[in-house]
This record gives structure tokens, C-alpha cells and sequence, in this order.
């Protein structure tokens, strides 16, 4: 069986994409070869492992958001699965003695609610993250009510890629993350076997 992958120039995306790196158009007379011209195999393929390379539905401008109330529960949660047991999260007179001046939630919290905006809302299912560059601006407390924000700058012509700014703010409007991420959208082909 010959696993047919859209081939990228972007090395972010090759280190998501699986070998064999090979385009549709590479699968000829019924033998799949590889970007270095080797064949691999009579083709067999499986229409569920193609990888197409549709035009994103999004157009500059475009806005998603989300939000979520961070509990105590969160931040106990997050630490058993992150290991990030740090008193700023956890001892209320250490983070007293801190410029913070109380608990405050992981900032892993902060940013899984814009990794839950783009696979969830926009782009949508099947989109990852291939570069993030944000700051943190203010901090989260245990109770606050965020809303992670995401606006649509650019969409690639002719690759299933797009540069968002990011933007998370606490509900009395104070802005908490900012900054831009570039998003991949993998969509399984629906087109049937190729060849």
C-alpha cells in the first residue's frame, strides 16, 4: 500500500507530514514515487491517508473568540498534567509576598484556550499550530473569565495556511496574551482512491 501525502516547501510542515513526501502528481502509471524519484511501491492507496491542500474558507478580518472561567479545579488539573506545581499557583501567602499579590493560574491555561479557539472555531478542526509568538502582559487569577481572540491578518493563496493575531483579555478588559501565531489546516481527502 502507497501512502500519498501533499508534499510542502515548508520545513515546519514536513516535520508534521509523515514520509513519504510525494505529490498527487507523482503517482503515475500505478507506482508511487518518492520526492528522490525511488519507487516505493504499485499503488494501493488508501483514500483516509491523502492529504489534499484546499484553500482555507477565511478571509482577512475574520474574527473567532472563546471563553472560560479558570478555577482552582483548572489549575489542579493542569498541574497533574503538566507537573507545574509552582507556589505561584499553589501558596497563597508565597504569592501574596509576589508583585502579583495573589494565586495565579498557569499560563499554559491561558494559551491552551487559543489552541482550543483554532481547533475548535477558526480555522477549525484539523488546524495546528506551526509558530506562536505572544506575550503575556498581565496576569491570570484563580476565577478570572478570559476571552481568547483570534483575527484573521493573512490566508496563503494556495496552501491550507493562515497568520492570526492572538489576543487574550480578562473580563474587565485588561489584555493578558498578545501576539500573532501561523496556523496549518489538515483536511483528509474525500476524493476517493487517486490513480
Amino acid at each position: 500500500m502507497c501512502h500519498v501525502y501533499r508534499y510542502s516547501v515548508d520545513a515546519q510542515v514536513r516535520r508534521l507530514v509523515r514520509p513519504p513526501f510525494v505529490t498527487v502528481s507523482e503517482v503515475t502509471s500505478g507506482v508511487c514515487a518518492s520526492s528522490d524519484g525511488r519507487h516505493l511501491a504499485r499503488t494501493s492507496v488508501d483514500p483516509y491517508r491523502i492529504l489534499t491542500v484546499p484553500g482555507l474558507d477565511l478571509e482577512q478580518g475574520q474574527t473567532a473568540r472563546r471563553s472560560r472561567t479558570l478555577t482552582a479545579e483548572h489549575v489542579t488539573t493542569y498541574a497533574q498534567l503538566s507537573g507545574d506545581y509552582n507556589p505561584l499557583h499553589f501558596d497563597a501567602s508565597f504569592a501574596a509576598g509576589t508583585p502579583f499579590g495573589r494565586l495565579v493560574v498557569q499560563g499554559g491555561l491561558t494559551t491552551g484556550l487559543l489552541h482550543a479557539l483554532v481547533a475548535t472555531d477558526m480555522p477549525g478542526p484539523g488546524t495546528v499550530f506551526l509558530s506562536q509568538n505572544w506575550r503575556f502582559t498581565a496576569p491570570v487569577f484563580v476565577g478570572d473569565t478570559i476571552t481568547a481572540e483570534a483575527v484573521v491578518e493573512s490566508v496563503h493563496e494556495s496552501k491550507p495556511v493562515c497568520r492570526l493575531s492572538v489576543r487574550v483579555s480578562r473580563s474587565d478588559g485588561e489584555t493578558v496574551l498578545e501576539g500573532e501565531a501561523w496556523c496549518y489546516t489538515f483536511q483528509p481527502s474525500d476524493a476517493g482512491v487517486v490513480g
